[in-house]
């Protein structure tokens, strides 16, 4: 690649439903799927944690799939089944789901059409399912292979000729106090960010648990809190997330050093201008959340929680990502002659009228996206 592009984008609006304590992201985007003479409307999380879609259909009827909106597929005429055979999608610790495979069309923002193969939600159930703000997942992994052959919407949309390859971007900027935000995909917008507080962080592909190689992480984090310092740490932000989770030495130790959630969280990661690194700063006002519907409604919770067996992971989502601006970066790399997205890494800013949970002495400022990307290629350059 000799010359940028002009970007092709577009802006997805989220919406941000009541704080569970379930540990899924409140935000989601209602975007309809298939053909019907009724648009049906399915609240998508927009997530960087998974590496699976799916939908929540009418072939499911348990309670916690009934409480949700349900796609009908006999009412859409472009869909089409890939099999019968129904497949155990996993969350993890955080619960399965049974879904048969199916592809359709979902109806994007700017009138894009954009065929994507997914389950087809027939069975879930337990009180993380029930509790959930959205009805359905789509996925933006950093790498690796999606399952059961569920799209990669970035890859489609790269290969499709709508987004541009050097510009593969997607933006998180969600509004705590008026629940209304977007995902802006194919361009930045830094008009809302105090443009000199940011931090790179460059993707490392986490190594302990290979499975899970498509969340972004960064590598070499320092956490301290209270009493504890624990280095070595692999930072994850995780936009279908909620509260911080991870591997049970990490969190335990984490709760432990609380003060009784009086003390402040630091992480010391990535690199901000000029190879230093940079700093997040996570006090008690952040991490303690009330929980406003479901179990331990009214209750005012230290959002932290194992996740496995998930070695020197800390991963966090809205609890954090609420008070940022979150980039996640693709590059385009040729893989068999196919132009291919793969993760470069984040950049986050703090919000121009938000708390100042990023702290750097001196960074220089980032004047637009051309600068940006000068930047972020720069500060990945200097770490390697």
């Amino acid at each position: 690649m000799t010359s940028p592009e002009l970007p092709m984008s577009f802006r997805v609006p989220m919406y941000g439903g009541p704080y569970q304590d379930n540990g899924a992201s409140p935000w989601y985007a209602p975007i309809s799927v298939g053909t019907s003479t009724v648009p049906q409307v399915q609240f998508f999380a927009l997530d960087t944690g998974t590496n699976m879609d799916w939908v929540t259909s009418t072939q499911c009827t348990t309670h916690a799939c009934m409480i949700h909106k349900r796609f009908d597929p006999s009412l859409s005429s472009t869909f089409q089944p890939i099999q019968s055979q129904t497949v155990t999608l996993s969350y993890g610790p955080w619960g399965n789901l049974e879904a048969n495979i199916g592809t359709d069309v979902l109806n994007l923002p700017g009138g894009h059409a954009q065929r994507a193969t997914f389950g087809l939600a027939v069975n879930y159930g337990g009180p993380q399912f029930e509790e959930i703000d959205w009805s359905a997942c789509l996925a933006f992994p950093s790498q690796g292979t999606m399952q059961y052959g569920f799209s990669n919407v970035m890859q489609d949309m790269l290969r499709q000729g709508v987004i541009s390859p050097y510009a593969g971007y997607v933006c998180f900027d969600w509004n705590r106090e008026t629940r209304t935000g977007s995902c802006l995909i194919g361009d930045v917008d830094l008009s809302g960010v105090d443009p000199a507080q940011y931090i790179v962080l460059p993707f490392d592909s986490y190594t302990p648990v290979p499975s899970v190689n498509y969340i972004w992480t960064c590598a070499g984090a320092t956490v301290t809190i209270g009493s504890l310092v624990m280095d070595d740490i692999w930072l994850c932000l995780d936009s279908g997330s909620s509260r911080f989770k991870g591997g049970v030495e990490v969190i335990d130790q984490i709760k432990a050093n609380l003060g009784g959630n009086t003390n402040t969280l630091t992480i010391d990661v990535g690199q901000a201008r000029g190879g230093a690194r940079g700093r997040i700063v996570v006090p008690p006002e952040l991490y303690m959340r009330t929980i406003e519907e479901g179990e331990n409604k009214g209750q005012t919770l230290p959002q932290f929680n194992v996740l496995g067996e998930l070695p020197g992971l800390l991963l966090v989502g809205s609890v954090l990502m609420d008070y940022l601006y979150t980039i996640y970066v693709y590059d385009t790399v040729s893989v068999g002659g196919v132009e291919t997205f793969q993760a470069a890494g984040m950049i986050i800013f703090n919000k121009a009228d938000g708390p100042p949970v990023i702290r750097n002495d001196g960074a220089e400022a980032i004047r637009d996206a051309a600068h940006l990307r000068a930047v972020f290629d720069e500060t990945v350059r200097e770490r390697g």
